[in-house]
């Protein structure tokens, strides 16, 4: 791209740089990247570029647990996508705005940009989408105590997530629909969905997500009482973080 003079084409494949690098967590290089390819979508004018990337760039500034930066910077992404007819990443956006919200514990700030992200992602259609809005805001009203409310809401992620084969996204609602069953005091079936999570996370080989299960699945038998299945649970963790 380079070496042709497409400055558009380098700035894209910038961001996929960069993005490769945020996932593989060197955040000081996925950075670099990602302000490389936003210099370029300013500078070639296109809004759609400079927002992705900015949008990208706060998802790195989460991961270093600078919220008011990320904050910031997703604002910028949002202006960006006001000009360029880009409703698919004003919805991502928002939903990451609403993500760094229920990190940080502000479940109804967060509830606000989801139900926003979910109203774009149904004018879309995007089922992939409206599957990941609905799951979020099942964890907001989680977190609310609204536990009703969650169910219902995470009971279309999964249904959506299932339609779609969305693997991964299935087993996370799995847990998190377990998650909700135990704290309204319905550990077998709690249990049950943390069980199906695990047996999805094995199945694509999804490791990372692997571990944060065991991880849940030690705590919960901790917390009820069974010590011995909660230690069998924490030890394979152990061994899969090392």
């Amino acid at each position: 791209s380079r070496e042709l003079r497409h400055r558009l084409a380098e700035g894209k494949t910038l961001n996929v740089l960069g993005l490769l690098e945020w996932d593989q967590g060197n955040y000081d290089q996925a950075i670099a990247w990602f302000e490389q390819a936003s210099a370029i979508g300013h500078e070639t004018g296109d809004t759609r570029l400079a927002g992705i990337t900015m949008n990208n760039l706060s998802l790195v500034y989460d991961e270093l647990g600078d919220y008011p930066t990320s904050l910031k910077q997703y604002r910028k992404a949002l202006e960006f996508y006001k000009g360029a007819d880009f409703p698919r990443g004003e919805s991502d956006t928002l939903g990451n705005i609403g993500g760094t919200y229920l990190l940080l514990g502000r479940y109804q700030k967060a509830l606000t940009y989801y139900e926003r992200a979910l109203a774009i992602s149904i004018s879309l259609d995007s089922k992939p989408s409206m599957s990941l809005d609905h799951g979020n805001l099942a964890l907001c009203y989680l977190g609310l105590g609204q536990l009703d409310d969650a169910l219902e809401h995470i009971d279309q992620a999964l249904a959506l997530a299932m339609e779609t084969g969305m693997r991964k996204e299935e087993a996370l609602w799995l847990r998190g629909k377990g998650n909700i069953l135990i704290r309204n005091g319905r550990y077998d079936l709690g249990l049950a969905n943390h069980r199906d999570a695990l047996a999805i996370h094995e199945k694509i080989e999804a490791r990372g997500l692997l571990l944060d299960g065991l991880h849940d699945m030690g705590r919960l038998h901790l917390m009820l009482g069974d010590l011995q299945t909660a230690e069998q649970y924490f030890q394979r963790g152990t061994e899969m973080a090392r």
